[in-house]
């Protein structure tokens, strides 16, 4: 299994490098050595899983409730603004 470095990831989701290591642990990352400053490693399959993540539910389709004929369209008790007056 190919491990992706920093530049790869940063390159395929089109972001900064800076950006990949302040999210590694999203991303998955992994330490190839020992202590803080390691070179950091991915999988793909843990990017892919993140992309897969980051997707934008479909919005709910709300049922709309048709107004009564003469209902008002605000709340009662709202004060509206005063309409132009033609001259």
């Amino acid at each position: 299994m190919k491990l992706l470095t920093t530049a790869e990831v940063a390159a395929e989701l089109n972001i900064g490098e800076d950006w990949v290591r302040e999210h590694a642990a999203e991303l998955g990352g992994i330490r190839a050595g020992r202590g803080p400053r390691a070179p950091l490693r991915f999988e793909r399959r843990a990017i892919e899983a993140w992309i897969e993540r980051q997707r934008v539910p479909l919005a709910p389709q709300f049922s709309r409730k048709p107004r009564r004929p003469g209902s008002p369209a605000v709340p009662a008790g709202v004060p509206l603004l005063p309409l132009p007056t033609r001259l």
